[in-house]
């Protein structure tokens, strides 16, 4: 009896060992995978020349808003900043500028990027001034080129928005 557990007990280890061997390199492949969507977010941003678009809007009071038909962008070349985002929210002093979205063309005030290489996170801070209006901003990007935008403002209730970060097309 004992000449035919001892194979089929060898022969049970070796399926397990090579099933866990097996897993073991399905979760480092896909690590890899993870780290090199990641470097590729990096370069992007280090780049300096990239665009957010934006699926959805979310004020600070209300629901979230679907944006897919509705274009809107911030675009960012080198040092200058140009955004087009439409705005649900209430606004505490009126404009004079009759425009109610988000839009600004210029060189930030401050702009820093910061990495979270353990969590796949970059962090961009920025402020901007245009028309009487503040804009802090931080932009969120995960390692899958997805992205949160929070824009705070002196005059009106902070918006987010989320989306995904792409390659700036030159024209």
């Amino acid at each position: 009896m004992k000449c035919i557990i001892i194979p089929i007990y060898l022969v049970l280890s070796l399926l397990l060992w090579s099933k866990a061997d097996a897993q073991n390199s399905k979760k480092e492949e896909k690590a890899q995978k993870k780290l090199e969507a990641y470097q590729s977010v990096v370069d992007l941003i280090e780049s300096g020349k990239y665009e957010f678009q934006a699926r959805k809007a979310n004020p600070q009071r209300g629901r979230q808003i679907d944006l897919t038909t509705n274009p809107n962008y911030l675009r960012v070349d080198q040092d200058h900043l140009v955004a087009d985002l439409p705005y649900f929210g209430v606004i505490q002093v009126g404009s004079l500028s009759g425009e109610g979205g988000v839009k600004f063309d210029g060189k930030p005030l401050s702009y820093d990027v910061n990495r979270n290489d353990d969590k796949h996170k970059i962090t961009i801070n920025f402020k901007i001034q245009e028309k009487g209006e503040s804009y802090n901003c931080t932009l969120n990007v995960s390692s899958e080129s997805n992205a949160a935008l929070s824009i705070s403002f002196v005059k009106r209730d902070r918006i987010s928005y989320y989306g995904e970060l792409m390659e700036l097309e030159t024209k």
